[in-house]
């Protein structure tokens, strides 16, 4: 079988499930197409059958009536021994091989409609029910993430009711002044404040759901829609061998034309129509924009979080009402998540090794609805995580210097909750998503959560099939190509309020007091990217930093040199090939360029660079020099 590079209809096709369904039920209706064909061609070789089967019969008794006549003539004188000579011998075995070549050919026919035709039947039935399911999953996830919304709206059109109450009180007061009403407006302010609060949580809830439905759990359907798909290729490519392995055995003159229809299943690679399904299929998708906090038009202007004595109980109420959800639902998550990545494994491997799984004598289609029972679970489940994670993140994160029970700086550890559902872990490959524990909740004497540390984005992207799935794709700033001489620009500076030691490749340790350029500002997973001024970048705690406008004078590169374009591709530099007898490109640097990156490679103004990889189209090239290899924006060199 020709081995090609897996693809994932779940990762290139965004919110492709009315299109990739309708796909999958044209491959399945065509099956009925190819079942007709065989209880055709079964009920020709039936009818061959039975007419061998007469001429045969008649023939015998023809045979019966001239073989004396044949043998001996019709006036024998001396009666011989035997009534049939040599030749009408031969005769009656040429009859007796045509007669078993008859039976052959009806047990051919017979065989073609229980182990060809019945087999078509039975899978498009298995496989239109798997469908069927998928479809109900489907429905599942759409309706969880309507429900986020919903939830939204609601929570917005309590925050504006309870705005209109608060000003309402207040023109009341306005006119007439009393204490009474004066005590009114302040409860009022403090419904108003919580409302207030809750609205900008279900934000974010709804933002961080509508992400895991386009990256996570509808690229999962889409997935398994393409593994029925695929599993219909695979198991049509094997009822057609045992098709022509019948036919062999039943005219083996015909072996080298039915070896030649086997070799060409065999090329049918599994992935090939998904390819081509792919390929014209590809359009331009632009992912929903974000939710964002619209204020009241009579009340708050801004989005931050109200954190008065009543409002904070609330919150700690709130926080501690998450905590619960986010731990019951991580420990139901967590085994899913084993479950399902063993089931991913099992069908992969039956994928290049065949339809039934050995070790265990079960089908793919036992696999597929397995997998459908354990993502419907793990789907709600995660939701409730998802939402109790975003919930604390933002609390966290919003209260500012507001005692939460923790005396001193939150630590923040990051987990990938999402990383293993990547194509790339199928196949036994390493992704970037971010993995771990979540950090320990300290609680005080009362049991009031203090914090929970959350997951954060991955600097440099997912893999496995481009890596499209990953929702926590890292952006990298880079300012526009200036035209010259120098110019004032505003950047956001930092400023350490405690030590940080980095526990990670991808983090930065700092000291406290010091101060830094923040390249990257905090996303919501309680992580801020900065730049050191020696050059190091990373991440640290958002919760050990603040953060001021600063104005800063940088200088202009040459006129008519473009940026580095923001590579915002979430697909790693594949590794530059070996150096053999051929000589790699060179290129001259025109500008001098500091990478901002591990993955990047600094140049020196008029140093020559080894091209290992061209530019893809993304305004990068990678390259190698003085034993470092990384990637350089290419517009800042001169091939050679």
């Amino acid at each position: 079988m020709t081995e090609i590079q897996n693809v994932s209809i779940g990762t290139e096709l965004k919110d492709g499930f009315k299109t990739t369904n309708k796909w999958l039920s044209n491959n399945l209706s065509w099956l009925t197409d190819i079942e007709y064909f065989y209880k055709q061609r079964a009920l020709i070789e039936k009818e061959y059958a039975t007419k061998l089967q007469a001429l045969c019969s008649e023939s015998f008794k023809r045979k019966a009536k001239c073989t004396t006549v044949v043998s001996v003539g019709d006036e024998p004188t001396i009666t011989p021994g035997s009534l049939e000579n040599s030749t009408m011998v031969v005769w009656n075995e040429i009859l007796n091989k045509t007669e078993l070549i008859s039976k052959d050919k009806m047990k051919f026919a017979n065989d073609m409609n229980v182990n060809v035709a019945d087999k078509i039947t039975n899978f498009k039935r298995t496989a239109e029910t798997l469908q069927r399911k998928y479809g109900e999953l489907n429905d599942l996830i759409i309706k969880e993430k309507e429900t986020a919304v919903s939830d939204l709206k609601k929570a917005k059109h309590g925050y504006d009711s309870s705005c209109e109450d608060v000003e309402h009180v207040r023109s009341k007061i306005e006119k007439s002044s009393k204490e009474k009403l004066q005590k009114k407006l302040g409860e009022k302010e403090v419904k108003m404040n919580i409302s207030k609060n809750s609205y900008l949580i279900k934000i974010n809830q709804a933002n961080r759901l509508k992400d895991k439905f386009y990256y996570q759990d509808l690229p999962e359907i889409l997935d398994g829609l393409q593994d029925l798909n695929e599993f219909k290729t695979i198991e049509l490519g094997k009822i057609w061998k045992d098709c022509i392995t019948l036919e062999t055995d039943c005219n083996n003159s015909l072996n080298q034309h039915l070896q030649s229809s086997v070799e060409i299943i065999d090329k049918n690679n599994y992935q090939l129509d998904t390819i081509m399904f792919i390929k014209h299929n590809l359009s331009q998708w632009n992912e929903p924009p974000d939710f964002y906090y619209e204020p009241s038009p009579i009340w708050h202007e801004d989005d931050d979080m109200v954190v008065k004595p009543d409002e904070l109980n609330d919150l700690k109420k709130k926080v501690d009402q998450a905590n619960k959800k986010y731990s019951e639902c991580d420990r139901t998550c967590e085994n899913l998540q084993v479950k399902i990545s063993e089931v991913n494994q099992i069908k992969m491997d039956m994928k290049k090794n065949g339809n039934v799984d050995e070790k265990y004598n079960k089908k793919f289609s036992y696999y597929l609805d397995e997998n459908i029972q354990c993502l419907k679970l793990f789907v709600v489940s995660d939701n409730k995580k998802v939402s109790a994670e975003v919930e604390l993140e933002y609390i966290q994160s919003n209260v500012g210097d507001q005692d939460l029970t923790i005396t001193g700086p939150i630590e923040q550890k990051k987990k990938g909750h999402l990383s293993f559902f990547k194509r790339g872990n199928k196949q036994g490959t390493k992704t970037n998503g971010s993995s771990g524990d979540v950090a320990s909740i300290s609680t005080n004497t009362s049991g009031e959560v203090a914090s929970l540390a959350s997951e954060r984005r991955s600097v440099s992207g997912g893999g496995g099939g481009g890596g499209i799935k990953s929702m926590m794709a890292s952006r990298f700033h880079h300012s526009s190509a200036p035209s010259g001489g120098s110019e004032k620009i505003t950047i956001d500076e930092g400023k350490a309020l405690y030590e940080y030691q980095a526990t990670a490749d991808d983090e930065v340790q700092m000291k406290a007091g010091e101060t830094f350029e923040v390249t990257e500002t905090d996303d919501g997973s309680g992580w801020t990217k900065i730049k050191k001024d020696n050059g190091t970048v990373g991440l640290v705690p958002t919760s050990y930093i603040v953060i001021n406008k600063v104005q800063k004078t940088i200088s202009r590169a040459p006129s008519g040199i473009s940026a580095p374009p923001s590579r915002k591709s979430s697909v790693p530099p594949k590794v530059a090939p070996k150096r053999g007898a051929k000589k790699l490109p060179q290129a001259k640097a025109l500008y001098a360029y500091q990478a901002e990156g591990d993955d990047e490679l600094s140049l020196i103004a008029g140093e020559t660079i080894a091209i290992t990889e061209a530019d893809d189209g993304s305004g990068w090239t990678m390259g190698e020099s003085k034993g470092a290899k990384g990637l350089f924006p290419t517009s800042y060199v001169q091939f050679l």
